[in-house]
């Protein structure tokens, strides 16, 4: 049993567990810098993109059920690639597992070890730049090495209190808030912010584990992946509206400012209110923020590779295994500038969309009309479907490697 099997196995069987399961693996970072992002289009036009991409990602999870239900003795999405694909598909599966998951630790890092500093120099010390990124990376190393126990307790913790923090800033800055921030319009703009978006929905890693918990049946599964995939949807919803509200889209202190500088969504927030319980309670919302999302998706990783090598080599080798997710990662994340939104760009439009647009839309073509296996379908419309949602996510892709390339550059 995996660690993250281990991690829920109280709600085995149960949907409340897989709601759960869901909506915690999408609840995180993605707070933190999706409203900047939304906010360079304007509430409108980032909130077409916003429904469109959930709509997509909802599309291609019911498409990875579909396999999952089909081959009920497959487990993870590489023997799955591999049944229905061949060597090819679990290659590129492996690949693009471990570029998505490095990048977002790399992110994570970043603005993790500047709210590091930041705690440090409230102490009064001042610490080297990298010293923060150094401490989360080992405190992170040590909690992974330990197990799912020891970060199950850390992350209950964690996720209670980033509950907390976020309704407590939710009902705050009334007093400052300018409903008329929602109606600027820049759709040129809207298209910057689809890494971000798909990467806030990228929990289809769990779908195995939600197959084994609720077992081959499907209404139930349905269920557990609407009502899951829908609280974080809402949560980020109310977020995203609630900072647009208070921060202008531009100036000096503005989402076009802070995007440009990289900064959270609580840092124009802070600045505006000039609240001292505000600055408290958003110093904490960023770090469980980070802190659930970092340890969850080590802790993925680790069970990726775990699943990838020898069970006796990977107990006796456990720490060297935890420490070569965070060595590489700190390293990056400290060396190369403005890799927080570089990161997620990359693990966003593109490996994101390969891992969990086009590869599963390919399983089940092949599934479906090569080797002739028509069970377990909750998409309607068949190959034209399949061709439409193919082609999104193609485009998509096409869009952010010429962005990356600098072939396309947007105006911001």
């Amino acid at each position: 049993m995996s660690s993250l099997t281990q991690f829920f196995s109280r709600f085995k069987g149960s949907v409340f567990g897989a709601i759960l399961l869901i909506s915690g693996c999408s609840i995180g970072v993605g707070m933190l810098f999706m409203p900047i992002v939304a906010g360079l289009s304007g509430f409108i036009p980032s909130n077409v993109i916003f429904v469109s991409c959930w709509l997509f990602m909802m599309s291609t999870a019911f498409l990875i059920l579909e396999v999952l239900l089909a081959y009920p003795e497959k487990k993870h999405l590489i023997t799955l690639a591999e049944k229905t694909i061949g060597s090819w598909g679990k290659i590129v599966i492996y690949i693009t597992f471990l570029f998505q998951f490095y990048c977002i630790i790399i992110a994570y890092l970043d603005k993790g070890g500047e709210m590091v500093n930041e705690f440090l120099i409230g102490l009064g010390i001042k610490p080297l730049f990298w010293i923060g990124a150094l401490l989360l990376g080992l405190v992170s190393t040590f909690l992974i090495y330990l197990g799912a126990k020891f970060v199950d307790q850390f992350n209950r913790i964690c996720m209670i209190s980033l509950f907390v923090t976020y309704f407590y800033l939710l009902t705050t800055g009334s007093g400052i808030k300018h409903p008329e921030y929602l109606d600027y319009q820049r759709w040129d703009l809207a298209f910057v912010a689809i890494p971000f978006f798909v990467i806030a929905f990228g929990f289809h890693n769990m779908l195995p584990t939600i197959k084994n918990y609720l077992g081959p049946n499907k209404k139930r599964l349905s269920i557990a992946l609407l009502i899951g995939a829908l609280i974080p949807f809402v949560i980020y919803f109310l977020w995203i509206r609630h900072t647009l509200k208070i921060v202008p889209p531009t100036g000096e202190v503005s989402i076009l400012t802070s995007y440009k500088l990289e900064q959270l969504s609580t840092k124009p927030i802070v600045v505006l209110t000039n609240n001292k319980n505000v600055t408290f309670w958003a110093y904490y919302f960023t770090f469980f923020a980070i802190a659930t999302s970092l340890f969850a998706v080590a802790l993925s990783l680790l069970d990726f590779i775990a699943d990838g090598i020898n069970r006796t080599k990977w107990h006796s080798h456990r720490f060297l295994i935890s420490a070569a997710i965070f060595l590489p990662t700190f390293i990056f994340s400290q060396t190369i500038s403005h890799i927080f939104v570089r990161a997620l760009e990359f693990a966003g439009g593109i490996t994101t969309i390969i891992l969990f647009g086009i590869m599963p839309v390919i399983m089940v073509w092949k599934k479906r009309y090569y080797l002739n296996n028509q069970k377990s379908q909750f998409i309607p419309g068949g190959k034209v479907m399949l061709s439409i949602i193919f082609l999104v996510a193609s485009g998509v892709l096409i869009y952010e490697v010429l962005k990356n390339l600098g072939l396309i550059s947007p105006l911001i």
